[in-house]
């Protein structure tokens, strides 16, 4: 086993002596809180049963400046002001109060993509926020805002199921557009009118349907 480059170090604001469980993040930083906030506030933060001496250090897998947002949320205080953050940092606090289902974390960061939606459409659609945790209302803006990737962006920025899923809806569409832009004398009737029904009936794959085809 190599030897760490450098020791734990305890987390500045969560260093309380009374702390009954201790956590470790990825890159090393001790976090002590108490059980019965986790308990109370999270459905996925409690740590495994028979951790029950301060000594005992459950490992995870954020890193510091993640677990040091999530943890706010465990306390009657301030929530953190999530408007201060990157919006590329967001995306690990996201992830981990949906994760351990921190509650509060969880409807903050929502909050915070929905907000930031118009300026970053695409990375909230990237990083497969909207699909994997079900909200609805970023899964239709996305839906929207898929039409307006350009195949190249698409190819150089899209996981590979990502990237299978938009190209199949975005293939709908375009078939769609020609199909429209056909003259009606020049189609046969039997296409015309199944393509009819097809588009009056909304019976177009929606992007969220694609991805959940694929299994994204």
């Amino acid at each position: 086993m190599e030897p760490q480059d450098t020791a734990d170090r305890v987390s500045d604001r969560f260093c309380r002596d009374d702390a009954d469980t201790t956590f470790r993040s990825c890159d090393g930083i001790l976090f002590k809180v108490h059980r019965k906030n986790l308990e109370v506030v999270s459905e996925g933060f409690s740590p495994p049963e028979g951790t029950s001496s301060q000594s005992e250090i459950v490992p995870l897998t954020e890193d510091g400046a993640t677990l040091n947002l999530l943890f706010q949320y465990m306390y009657p205080q301030r929530q953190p002001d999530l408007t201060k953050i990157d919006f590329k940092r967001l995306s690990e606090p996201a992830e981990a109060a949906e994760k351990y289902q921190v509650y509060a974390a969880m409807a903050s960061c929502n909050v915070r993509m929905e907000f930031s939606y118009t300026e970053h459409p695409f990375e909230v659609m990237m990083m497969m926020y909207a699909f994997r945790h079900g909200y609805q209302d970023l899964m239709d803006k996305s839906q929207r805002k898929a039409l307006e990737v350009s195949p190249t962006l698409a190819f150089e920025s899209f996981p590979p199921q990502v990237y299978i899923a938009w190209t199949r809806y975005y293939a709908q569409w375009l078939d769609l557009i020609r199909f429209l832009h056909r003259p009606i004398d020049q189609m046969p009737n039997h296409i015309h009118e199944s393509t009819m029904r097809r588009t009056t009936n909304g019976s177009c794959r929606s992007f969220p349907s694609w991805m959940h085809r694929h299994r994204c």
